[in-house]
């Protein structure tokens, strides 16, 4: 993962290095109910009203 944004009150944008790293079945065991392909390392996970809380979560990771 190169970067994330809570871009919406229910939604991330991750940027992935490589579209491999993503796993539909772990994200929705996460509690993301919906991904969206924008583009071959652009996604949008709709994950409800945690979208925020989970952005800063993954910014420390990647920091």
């Amino acid at each position: 993962m190169i970067g994330v944004l809570a871009c919406a009150t229910s939604r991330l944008r991750i940027e992935l290095r490589q579209e491999t790293q993503l796993d539909d079945t772990v994200l929705k065991t996460l509690g993301v109910t919906h991904v969206m392909k924008i583009s071959d390392q652009v996604v949008h996970l709709l994950m409800g009203e945690q979208a925020a809380d989970t952005e800063q979560a993954l910014q420390s990771l990647l920091a």
